[in-house]
């Protein structure tokens, strides 16, 4: 089959269907110990027993000097992500090995609250089916964004005493 065409300002459907999932795990232990023992004379005391002439006063003095420090942590992080949608696209720009750049948004209101998917990228031209369609795994430097605004949005957002106290502490 022949590889159409296509002009800026093309329409092609985006079939969105992602699923995203990361862990990660740390932990971390660090332990140190030290010690220093040692015995002194009292200098001055055996100075002057020295000058008296008398070697029983002599005195030793004691000391250790230690030190220690220990340190446990431990983190985990783990975030799945699921995204399902249609968009129409269309095409903003045709590269010169022939690649198409798209930009697609659709937005959807219910209840006051706007729901706006937006994506861009790159495809070959080839992928696109005969139905003039595409998946998203198949968009080069795929950029998806959902994005929301209205009451649950603000809701779901620190207000501005908890930003400031995080953003002090």
């Amino acid at each position: 089959q022949p590889v159409r065409r296509f002009q800026n300002g093309d329409p092609v459907t985006i079939y969105i269907k992602e699923t995203l999932q990361a862990a990660q795990e740390g932990k971390t232990s660090a332990s140190k110990q030290s010690e220093v023992n040692g015995s002194l004379v009292d200098w001055f005391q055996q100075f002057a027993t020295n000058l008296a002439g008398d070697e029983q006063i002599r005195r030793d003095r004691e000391f250790t000097v230690g030190g220690g420090d220990d340190y446990k942590g431990e983190g985990k992080t783990s975030r799945r992500s699921e995204i399902k949608g249609i968009v129409a696209a269309l095409v903003t720009g045709i590269k010169p090995n022939g690649n198409l750049t798209l930009y697609g948004q659709h937005q959807v209101k219910v209840n006051d609250e706007m729901e706006t998917i937006q994506i861009r990228g790159e495809v070959r031209p080839q992928d696109i089916s005969a139905e003039n369609s595409i998946y998203s795994y198949q968009v080069a430097d795929a950029e998806i964004a959902i994005k929301g605004a209205g009451v649950v949005s603000q809701k779901q957002s620190p207000g501005v005493m908890t930003r400031m106290l995080n953003w002090l502490f």
